[in-house]
């Protein structure tokens, strides 16, 4: 399918929150306290210098839990211990001994050949050990905390490094864990967005039921003017204030047409916070025959002989011009999925000025929203792949073309956790050139703004829109490159249940 009406050219994984060091001035009647002094900027190598003298106290602390454990006979917590050792001293002799581990005859250590499952005896001492590890990780935590704050020009590397260092020594500290932006959710650390996610996603499916609850209930209607000119042999005409569907098919079809396109701009302007119009009436098409298509795009006055041409290939598009609808799609879901399609392509335009130039965004943002509208996700086209091998191609294309389907399934196997792709050349695509690996991605990403970053996802848009690149307008707006964004979605995607 396509969109063709015309519209304005279109013109980055951790939120990084700055460790900011609150001070309470204390002021006496009469007198005035004088700010204090601001903290050291420390030259790159004082700062390794003093992270490498707090690391050895930390492995002194860390040595000693460890010998408090093997007395209350901790073994299990122990063995995380003696792991906080070998991250900091990766040559801990201590700690190689303890995991079981013997030299080699070139003093390399060897894994031991067995493994027993260590166990926890004192149930005391275990309900105490939490406590002291973080006791002796806090004085560590807050100089590490401070050296970042004397690197003012600090990278995101350089950033994560000292969390990574502070979470070795304690997983559960609180404080880094909410510095990278994580909240604990049923035990585990996981993205605030996660849960934001979980709550947002339960939301919309509720719009979605109150959207088809306020739609009207549409009337039986004649076809008029121009609908008649056109020459094709409506048999269905159903109406509402702003809609007006004219079908070769059934009453009960164009009917349920009716009540989704409406529907769809109600959930669109509740889920993005616009208030998105169509034009009145908006008249939508839905033809059944091929003999009906072929009259359809001869008599609509507004397409002339090369947009036909272009037309002939689609199943359906929305007509410039007026802002028809149209659909000839050979069964009634598809028909339905597809105007539907148009309908919201339709609202991203009118709203953010956005076309189908920003592939991932007409294609990410259509598949997601028409599936929670319809249940279906049958109007996409890609191109091949140009690194999946064909046989490849066509088993993804037939897994998530499969009813019932679970695109986001399929996405955690395909863009697990710690790798990376090339997500400049997805953003920088018009959606004729998508390939599968692309639509999967783009909905991805349209689900992880739309369930988590619901505040500043129309910001994002209306940048894109105004002539940022998608790029910049992530740099921008969600304060992450493309690298971070990548890795956000994908730790995001693996958390989402």
């Amino acid at each position: 399918m396509g969109y063709p009406w015309t519209v304005p050219p279109p013109p980055s994984a951790m939120i990084h929150a700055q460790s900011l060091l609150c001070l309470a001035l204390a002021f006496s009647p009469g007198t005035s306290a004088a700010p204090p002094p601001a903290p050291p900027v420390l030259a790159l190598d004082d700062v390794e210098k003093a992270r490498a003298a707090a690391r050895d106290r930390l492995i002194g602390k860390l040595e000693e839990l460890a010998e408090w454990c093997t007395k209350n006979k901790l073994f299990a917590s122990r063995v995380g211990v003696y792991e906080s050792l070998l991250y900091f001293d990766p040559e801990h002799d201590g700690a190689h001994r303890g995991l079981g581990f013997k030299k080699g005859k070139n003093g390399e250590w060897l894994p031991p050949k067995k493994t027993r499952e260590p166990k926890d005896w004192d149930k005391g001492a275990l309900a105490e050990f939490p406590a002291r590890r973080a006791a002796l990780v806090t004085e560590y935590r807050d100089e590490m905390l401070a050296l970042l704050a004397s690197l003012t020009d600090a990278s995101d590397a350089q950033r994560e490094s000292i969390y990574a260092d502070i979470l070795y020594a304690d997983p559960d500290d609180a404080t880094v864990r909410s510095l990278r932006g994580e909240v604990k959710k049923d035990g585990v650390w996981v993205l605030s967005q996660t849960t934001t996610a979980d709550t947002r996603r339960a939301a919309l499916s509720a719009v979605v039921v109150q959207a088809f609850e306020q739609a009207p209930v549409p009337q039986k209607g004649e076809p008029e003017g121009r609908e008649v000119a056109i020459g094709v042999p409506w048999t269905a005409v159903m109406v509402t204030p702003d809609v007006r569907v004219l079908c070769t098919g059934t009453e009960a079809e164009a009917a349920r047409i009716s009540r989704a396109v409406h529907a769809a701009r109600l959930y669109f302007n509740a889920a993005f916070g616009v208030e998105a119009e169509y034009p009145v009436p908006l008249r939508v098409f839905s033809l059944s025959r091929t003999s009906d298509k072929l009259a359809f795009l001869m008599g609509h006055p507004d397409i002339d002989e090369g947009l036909r041409k272009f037309l002939m290939d689609l199943d359906g598009s929305g007509i410039p011009g007026h802002g028809d609808l149209a659909h000839w799609g050979p069964d009634e879901p598809r028909r339905l999925d597809g105007l539907v399609r148009e309908a919201i392509g339709f609202l991203v335009s009118d709203s953010f000025g956005i076309g189908t130039q920003q592939g991932w965004i007409s294609e990410g943002f259509g598949l997601y929203m028409t599936k929670q509208l319809v249940g279906t996700r049958l109007t996409w086209f890609v191109r091949p792949s140009d690194y999946l091998t064909p046989e490849e191609d066509q088993k993804l294309k037939a897994r998530l073309m499969a009813s019932g389907s679970n695109w986001m399934a399929e996405a955690k196997k395909l863009l697990p956790v710690g790798e990376h792709g090339k997500l400049q050349f997805l953003l920088g695509k018009d959606v004729n050139k998508l390939t599968t690996m692309d639509l999967l991605q783009s909905y991805v990403l349209a689900a992880y703004l739309l369930e988590a970053e619901a505040e500043r996802l129309p910001g994002l848009l209306k940048a894109i829109g105004e002539g940022a690149t998608s790029q910049q307008a992530f740099q921008d707006v969600l304060g992450l490159d493309l690298f971070q964004l990548d890795e956000r979605a994908r730790r995001w995607l693996a958390e989402r249940p």
